[in-house]
């Protein structure tokens, strides 16, 4: 039995409904459980983009621009077309409210995310980066 808690489900399930997917906390939940590879109850980031790419390749959606947009902007909090340190911190504080990212995780995160070195990541590594 996992110990990942149930209200991490109901966090994902919250931002896929923002989506406009249709699936049940029970099956967020799952995906949650499913994509904690190293079974530390945490998703880390690179976890969490296996996770969106494994249900974007289900749903038929891996080539579906628009449905990356969207993806895309629910990091993007304030809307500047890009994602900075702090947006992407609080997305996966919401996903995981009991076990925050470092700054270490965080900046990891960006080196593998960032191509430009910019400081942010822009849709298209964004695109690359999930693809």
């Amino acid at each position: 039995s996992s110990g990942i808690n149930a209200e991490y489900g109901d966090e994902l399930w919250q931002c896929m409904q923002k989506l406009g997917q249709e699936v049940t906390k029970e099956d967020c939940l799952q995906m949650i459980i499913d994509a904690d590879k190293d079974g530390d109850e945490r998703i880390c980031f690179m976890e969490f983009v296996m996770m969106v790419k494994d249900a974007e390749d289900k749903a038929g959606l891996a080539d579906n621009q628009d449905d990356m947009k969207e993806a895309f902007l629910l990091f993007d909090e304030n809307k500047d077309g890009k994602i900075d340190r702090a947006e992407l911190k609080e997305v996966l504080k919401s996903l995981h409210p009991d076990s925050c990212p470092s700054e270490k995780e965080i900046e990891d995160m960006f080196q593998l995310a960032d191509k430009n070195n910019d400081g942010t990541i822009t849709f298209d590594e964004f695109c690359a980066m999930i693809g």
